[in-house]
């Protein structure tokens, strides 16, 4: 599963994305660019909400998406 993003300004903004609003970092089954966000054998447990951050000096937009899973939870 993957979400791109452009986002653009001048200076350019700071990206970040946050995964059921927890500012989110590199992992194994998760990477992410300024333009990209992935999640790679998206499971059960993963679904939630995925916002992505722009921010420079005059301001922030946000956009937000719903992950929605289908498929039985599983317990690691």
């Amino acid at each position: 599963m993957s979400i791109n993003i452009s986002a653009s300004g001048n200076p350019a903004p700071k990206i970040t994305w946050y995964l059921q609003g927890v500012k989110h970092h590199n992992q194994s089954r998760f990477k992410h660019t300024d333009e990209l966000f992935e999640i790679m054998e998206a499971r059960f447990e993963d679904q939630g909400m995925i916002t992505c951050q722009a921010e420079n000096v005059f301001g922030t937009r946000v956009a937000r998406v719903k992950l929605i899973v289908f498929g039985e939870f599983s317990f690691v």
